[in-house]
């Protein structure tokens, strides 16, 4: 879809701190040049010249390429520009809020809509309520309109605004709808440990800003606390949950939910080694610090190649590299230190406790999503990315890569209903300022919504007795 947009659009958006609508609603925003230097002139307010000084991902300068058509010289060049360049575009849609500018366009076949527009639109998918947005563009901004224009506009404005964020509440979906979901990004630092949530409300769910997982003794109650009688929580961990089954095969497991029950926190398999000559079948972690460290070592001394040391699950799939082995706990993707804490210190004492139930070892999310349960699952962000928000255009520790891919994270969230809490779309269009790993939550969180409302299907192992070993990666083919 090709939009372009005329000045005072984005102008008033910006304003009211609105912007974030366009490229939830658009993706993508072109402007003319003469456009960006109305915006940057020195008379605009002190909001509009601070937004320029860090352009979004989402919005883009073209220059127009053909010359000043005459008959547009009675209009200023912002919106001369904006028109010649819909019209050399064969733009789907033009914003632009002048009266005149519009009537020119629409005299030369371009569709248009202007900011209260955009506000109801927004206003359909729960974006924001437009009246409340409409009385602060005319008590914050230059704009102003008709008694006639605003009594239509307040009565349109009500008619539409669906703080579900959809048009219908959903009558169904594909599994049991938990009440709670929860991401959480995992790290053996705790400074790095960053969740994210959905609440269902009314048929529809409302994700919220990333926060730290904190405590860990008390997680698993501070989620259920949340929770009413008969309600469900589905809760998603970005470590792995399950063994290799080459090493399980060594070990005699063929239940990895009785292996873990078992395990205590002083148990040596949570003790990763120092040197290779700890190394053993019952203490597989290895190395504890960089330094003359390899595979080799860990290969050699488990009697087990490191492919045979991934799951199923691990391996490279079409849109994701190789995850890291269990085992293994040095360089940047590393998972063995994040997961002994997982397992030792949230997964483990709740299992022994019967709070919690595990997919796909307990069975499938129909199974588990019952009255009254908390269901946890593996998850894995960058097995997401794709189908959210395709590509990031670099490393996804560089702030500025997060931020680009912003537009389109915003999209998938108004394509699939989800609404977003106030100041979510800021950080999703900022790029997360708290990191990536605060990215990492709600990207991860997005996965799991997907398959939550039947857009995505759980997946699951090839193969059943395997699984009951390894485990699976949820929404993973």
């Amino acid at each position: 879809m090709i939009v372009i947009a005329d000045t005072s659009p984005l102008n008033y958006l910006i304003q009211i701190q609105a912007d974030h609508l366009l490229p939830a609603l658009y993706q993508h925003i072109l402007i003319p040049v003469a456009v960006m230097d109305e915006l940057a002139h020195p008379n605009a307010p002190a909001r509009i010249r601070n937004w320029l000084n860090e352009l979004p991902a989402w919005l883009e300068v073209r220059n127009v390429t053909s010359l000043l058509s005459l008959d547009l010289a009675f209009l200023d060049k912002g919106e001369r520009e904006a028109i010649q360049l819909a019209q050399e575009l064969n733009a789907d849609l033009l914003l632009i809020d002048e009266r005149m500018g519009r009537q020119e366009a629409i005299r030369r076949g371009l569709t248009t809509t202007g900011v209260l527009g955009v506000l109801l639109r927004a206003g359909e998918l729960g974006l924001i309520d437009p009246e409340l947005a409409y009385r602060n563009l005319i008590s914050t901004t230059t704009l102003r309109t008709s008694i006639a224009l605003e009594s239509h506009f307040i009565e349109k404005a009500r008619s539409v605004w669906n703080p579900g964020g959809a048009v219908q509440p959903q009558p169904s979906l594909e599994i049991n709808s938990p009440t709670l979901i929860v991401h959480c990004d995992w790290s053996k630092n705790q400074n790095r440990r960053w969740m994210s949530k959905a609440v269902l409300i009314n048929g529809t769910f409302a994700a919220h800003v990333p926060e730290l997982v904190g405590d860990l003794s008390t997680f698993i109650q501070r989620i259920q606390a949340q929770l009413g009688n008969n309600e469900s929580a589905l809760i998603g961990f970005d470590f792995p949950i399950g063994l290799p089954k080459s090493y399980a095969d060594r070990i005699g497991v063929s239940s990895f939910l009785d292996f873990l029950k078992t395990l205590n926190p002083e148990s040596d398999f949570f003790q990763v080694c120092e040197n290779p000559k700890e190394i053993t079948l019952d203490r597989p972690f290895y190395p504890h610090a960089p330094g003359n460290r390899s595979r080799e070592h860990l290969t050699q001394a488990l009697d087990i190649d490191y492919d045979h040391l991934l799951r199923t699950c691990d391996h490279a799939q079409e849109f994701r590299s190789e995850a890291a082995a269990l085992f293994w706990t040095l360089g940047a993707n590393q998972v063995g230190k994040a997961a002994i804490v997982g397992w030792r210190d949230v997964l483990a004492p709740a299992l022994r406790g019967n709070q919690v139930r595990l997919w796909p070892f307990d069975g499938t999310l129909p199974d588990l999503l019952l009255p009254g349960t908390t269901a946890v699952a593996e998850t894995y962000p960058t097995e997401y990315y794709s189908r959210i928000f395709g590509q990031l255009p670099g490393s996804k520790t560089i702030q500025a890569n997060r931020a680009a891919v912003g537009g389109q994270i915003l999209s998938w969230a108004s394509r699939n209903e989800i609404r977003l809490s106030e100041t979510l779309p800021e950080e999703i269009l900022a790029g997360f300022n708290s990191g990536d790993d605060a990215f990492d939550a709600v990207i991860g969180l997005f996965g799991m919504l997907e398959v939550v409302i039947g857009k995505h299907p759980e997946g699951h192992h090839p193969d059943p007795a395997t699984a009951q070993v390894e485990g699976w990666i949820l929404g993973q083919p």
